[in-house]
């Protein structure tokens, strides 16, 4: 019985974090997707933070190296970083 409630607190819980709200996550694609190229022609994104887990991928790393720049988990982290 006790196996059965966690399984079914574990799907709820599952089904409630897919449908939490990523509109913060959108805003931030479609100012990458949209507002930049439209607005700030010539501009490149070099780092995006809009989810969990890594925040600064190795990829950005790099990016952000060659303008030379870096951020660690003590910084603050802007949502969008454009060079």
């Amino acid at each position: 019985m006790v196996k059965e409630r966690l399984l079914l607190q574990a799907e709820l819980a599952e089904k409630a974090r897919k449908l939490a709200d990523n509109s913060h996550s959108n805003l931030i694609s479609a100012c990458q997707d949209v507002y930049v190229p439209r607005f700030l022609p010539g501009y490149q994104v070099i780092y995006i933070d809009d989810g969990d887990g890594d925040r600064v991928t190795d990829a950005q790393k790099e990016a952000l190296a060659v303008v030379g720049l870096s951020l660690t988990l003590s910084d603050a982290m802007p949502d969008v970083l454009l060079w």
